[in-house]
Order: structure tokens, then sequence, then C-alpha cells
């Protein structure tokens, strides 16, 4: 592993490089445009100019999700090359187990989109069953979403039959929904039944149960 400061020095530019690059890709002109951006008074135009070009090392875990939020990315995102996903994540300070995960390991692991990650599944980062419970709950607000993508769909075949009628299979339209409501049911059972806590209801599914014309 690299404790040494050429090693962090190396980390701060590129991650700075990386800041700057979304930064710019955003349509924000300036560190202090970025800065002001920020709700954490920490985060001053100069913070954020030092951290973009490279001057500091010592980069908090608060001030990574502060920018990367303010950006609109991932943290990750900030902290590997993804346009280089198979290169070693070189990160100074950590294990090399770590520092010599590819950029894509490294995404995966963060974002736990696969079970039999190897590791994932290594005895020493916890039992599979909070690996299972992760995935699932990683799956749960995927399929919230997609209710709600599904409602929203119903919301605007309603409207667009409102001007011209039967324009669109408003039926059909429910139906995906409602599937898409009771597959969000079963997950939120399942997760609940092993203690974790999931709202009654995230979406208002009230067209998804009614066949006919809304009432007016």
């Amino acid at each position: 592993m690299d404790w040494s400061e050429s090693g962090k020095g190396a980390f701060a530019r590129t991650t700075g490089d990386r800041v700057r690059q979304v930064r710019e890709q955003r349509g924000i002109r300036s560190a202090r445009e970025l800065a002001e951006a920020i709700p954490n008074p920490r985060l001053t135009p100069k913070v954020i100019s030092n951290i973009e070009l490279g001057r500091k090392v010592d980069l908090t875990v608060v001030e990574l999700l502060e920018i990367a939020h303010a950006l609109g990315v991932s943290p990750q995102s900030l902290l590997v090359d993804q346009a280089r996903p198979y290169e070693p994540t070189a990160i100074p300070g950590v294990s090399e187990q770590i520092s010599e995960m590819t950029a894509i390991d490294f995404l995966e692991w963060l974002s736990l989109p696969f079970e039999a990650h190897p590791l994932l599944m290594a005895p020493t980062i916890g039992a599979p069953e909070d690996t299972t419970l992760l995935i699932a709950l990683r799956q749960y607000e995927v399929q919230r979403r997609l209710v709600e993508h599904h409602v929203e769909l119903v919301r605007t075949a309603i409207r667009a039959n409102e001007q011209f009628p039967d324009f669109n299979d408003v039926a059909h339209l429910r139906r995906q929904a409602a599937e898409s409501r009771d597959e969000l049911v079963r997950q939120a059972a399942f997760l609940r039944d092993r203690g974790i806590e999931i709202a009654d209801d995230h979406a208002d599914h009230s067209l998804t149960t009614t066949w006919g014309e809304p009432r007016r």
C-alpha cells in the first residue's frame, strides 16, 4: 500500500481532476459557483479550488459526499476512473486488496449488484444473509421507482385520452402498473419479515387498481 506523501499527492490530483471535469461538464463555471451550491460552510471556494488543483491531500468523506451531491454524481465516480474500468483503483492508504481492485470491481463492490461477487462473499465481510438483505433492498428501490414510472404513464395516458378519446390503452397500462406494485408489495414483505423498516406506501397506487375511467 502507498502511504507516502507522493502517493497521497497523486490521488489528490486525480480526484481533483475528476471534480473539475465533472463540474465543467455540468456547466458550473467555477469553484466558487460549486461552493455556492453546497450548503456546508466548510466547503469554501478556496477549499474547492484546492481540491480541484490537487493541493488538498486530506480529502474527507464529508467533503467527497457534499461535492458529489452538488454535482449530481455518485461519490464513487469521483474516486475511480470509470473511463478505465479495468485499471487498478490505486487509492493510497488502503490495503492492497482494495487498491489493486479494478475500477469496475470497486464500483460493483460499492453498489452490491452481484450476490456472488468474491469480495462480498468473503467470510470477513459479513454473513451471506447480510449480503442478501443489501441486494434485496437495492432491488426493492429499483422496483419502487419502476412502480412510480408506471403510475405516471397511467396518469399521462388518462390526460391524453381526455383530449383524444381512446388514444391510449389505459387498461393495459393499469395492469402493468398493478403487476409492478404487486411485485413491490412482495419485496416489501420479504424485507419486513427480516426486520427492515419499509414504509406502507411510497406512491399513489390508486390508479393501478381502478380499471374503469377515473371518477369525476
